[in-house]
Parts: structure tokens; sequence; C-alpha cells
């Protein structure tokens, strides 16, 4: 296992960490003198994740935990930065923008003769439904502006339960589809690329790239604390999950970490 890798997998492993936990953060809101009800967390964590998508090793990785939004806006490394065009008490939808980043030939032996993976912006869509007290849906779509190539579209299904005093449960089933360029950019096997690595030559089709369920615990303490934990099972399946690269790591992803944050 290759461990605190502090630069280039940083911000990465960052968007992985609060895609996890994100359901199960306290929200605890702040109505200001401008009338917008502002959330902001502050805090730190830890993770244990594959070392690229489709590995079989893992590496451990620290950062730090930024979010802030309000009722108009938000900006953080999970979402990116986003207006809410539909505001209500159910529904939260409008445009988006973020970074996909992209992948080191360095980071595992098996991507050796592959080559580097161009990170990028991207821009897209959300909506946001909250069609019961205990139960959320997201539908987020994606397109490259540069050089993170192709197109992604992800729908998740939320639960969350208060346990005990303090103590909330989060269970979320997703799946996200990616075009075939997407797909090519990190599972394709170019001619090039075969007679450097020595995989077979591989063109994917767009298609499911990966389905997931993610279960999480929060812990609210000193009123503004919060104590996490979460794990996610991955499978990648499909055009991804045929890749050479795939079947010389693993179509089994899982990632576990802990957080501790501020929220105000």
């Amino acid at each position: 296992m290759k461990c605190f890798t502090l630069f280039r997998p940083f911000f990465s492993s960052f968007l992985l960490f609060l895609l996890f936990t994100a359901p199960v953060h306290a929200q605890e809101n702040t109505s200001s003198s401008d009338g917008l009800d502002h959330h902001i967390s502050i805090g730190a964590a830890g993770i244990v994740m594959p070392e690229f998508e489709g590995a079989d090793s893992y590496k451990v990785m620290p950062f730090p935990l930024i979010e802030y939004s309000n009722k108009y806006f938000f900006i953080s490394t999970l979402k990116g930065a986003g207006v809410n065009i539909i505001s209500t008490p159910t529904i939260t939808a409008g445009p988006v923008l973020t970074y996909r980043f992209g992948r080191k030939e360095n980071a595992s032996d098996l991507l050796k003769g592959l080559g580097d993976v161009d990170g990028g912006v991207e821009a897209g869509a959300f909506f946001n439904w909250q069609f019961h007290q205990r139960l959320g849906a997201e539908v987020t779509a994606l397109h490259d502006l540069g050089d993170a190539k192709g197109f992604t579209a992800d729908v998740s299904l939320t639960y969350n339960q208060p346990l005990i005093t303090n103590l909330s449960f989060a269970l979320q089933a997703s799946a996200q589809f990616a075009d075939s360029e997407y797909n090519k950019q990190f599972f394709g096997i170019t001619g090039k690329q075969s007679q450097r690595s020595g995989y077979d030559r591989y063109s994917p089709d767009g298609g499911i790239k990966h389905v997931s369920i993610k279960p999480a615990l929060n812990y609210t303490f000193f009123e503004y604390y919060n104590l996490g934990v979460f794990y996610e099972y991955k499978r990648l399946t499909g055009p991804a999950a045929d890749s050479p690269l795939v079947k010389k790591g693993s179509a089994d992803q899982s990632t576990t970490g802990i957080s501790l944050s501020w929220s105000y």
C-alpha cells in the first residue's frame, strides 16, 4: 500500500470523500441580516481508496474539508460551483461548473505504458428532489469544456434516518453513465498504448460505468461538531468492467474513511 502521496491525488480523493459523506453532514443553517441561510463546513478527514478507478491496490489520503452554501448558490469540492435557478423546500436545480481530475501514469504499476489522462473543466446541470422526509433523488449531467473529454450522468437515491440522539444514518445508491469518449480516456487501450503496456487493444462504447452503495454514520456533538464514518462499495460494469486494465486490476472498488468537521 502506498500512503500519503500528498499532492496530485490530494484533490481527487477529496472529491470522493465528500461524495460519500455529504448525505450525513449536519446542515446547521444560520440566518443573517441579508435574509440568507448560510451553511459553512470546515474539517479534516482521511480515507483508504483505490490507487485509480479499476485498481486492486489502495492508498491512504489525508485532506481538509471545506464547503459553503446558501439559498442561491453553492461552492464545494464535491459539486463545484453552482446556482440554484430553482429553489423550493423540496427541489433545487440549476447549472454547475466543476473540475474533473485526470490520472497519472505513475500512480500504479498497472498504468505503465498508458500515459497520463488530462483533467479539465466540466459544465452541466443538476436536479435535486427531496420527495419524502427521509428520501431524496439527484441527477447530475456534466460535459467537458476542454481537456477532460466526454459526458457523464449520475443518478442517486439517498435515504436518511435518525437513530438515537445526535446520531444519524444515511444510505445512498447510485449509478453513473459515461459516453464512449470518457470511457476511451480512462479504460480504453490504443494501438500505441498496447505496444508500450502489453495490454490488448480496447475501444469501449458508452454505457453504465458503475453502480455503488454508500452507508454512512454521522454523530453531532457540542452542537456544531460532526464525526462521520463511511464506506462505499462500487462495482464497475459494462464497457469499464470489460477493459483489460480493469481485468488486470479489479472491478470491485471499496473506499472507507473517517471525518471530523465543524458546521455552522
